[in-house]
């Protein structure tokens, strides 16, 4: 796996760049060789937090931990990413899924602008643009978890639309689709 570390208040070591992608070869096994790995290193007051995004042809994969020692954030994150992994190749598996093969990692590149603000003005600060790829309603519950997130945007492929599934209060699913 390659990896790509990003420091942000700190200053990244060759040691803890060794540490970093040793910990990251645990991961080996679920992709290929070529596979980017995106580590974000930063430090706040005293805590350490640590985060890796892993993009794959049809989504990523994401977990983020803090702790007082980088190390120790670096293994939380890593174990988080492990168990999601598992979790989701063990569902695609008896399900007989081929919409997300964790051998066929493709490129994805998200692309983001932070827009400065004055305090007091409301204002979009953050954009993500990303390419939408068609998947069902289960792919994007499957990507939305792998991600951590609270809704994952996608193309159904059975409707040609744009549609959004999201997490409900009360752990279920819900899905927004636009009208005809």
């Amino acid at each position: 796996m390659l990896v790509n570390i990003l420091g942000r208040n700190l200053r990244i070591t060759e040691a803890m760049e060794a540490n970093f992608e040793e910990k990251l070869s645990r991961l080996d096994k679920y992709f290929s060789k070529e596979q980017e790995a995106k580590v974000k290193v930063a430090t706040f007051k005293n805590e350490q937090k640590v985060e890796i995004t892993i993009p794959f042809e049809n989504g990523m994969v994401r977990a983020e931990a803090s702790d007082l020692d980088v190390y120790n954030a670096l293994d939380l994150s890593v174990e988080k990413l492990k168990k999601q992994l598992t979790r989701h190749k063990d569902k695609l598996m008896k399900r007989a899924h081929h919409s997300i093969r964790f051998e066929n990692i493709g490129e994805f590149s998200p692309q983001e602008d932070d827009i400065i603000i004055e305090e007091g003005q409301d204002q979009i600060i953050k954009r993500k643009s990303f390419e939408y790829r068609p998947m069902s309603e289960e792919d994007a519950i499957l990507q939305l978890e792998m991600l951590g997130h609270e809704f994952f945007a996608f193309l159904n492929h059975e409707t040609d639309k744009i549609s959004v599934v999201y997490k409900r209060n009360d752990g279920y699913y819900g899905l927004i689709e636009p009208k005809v």
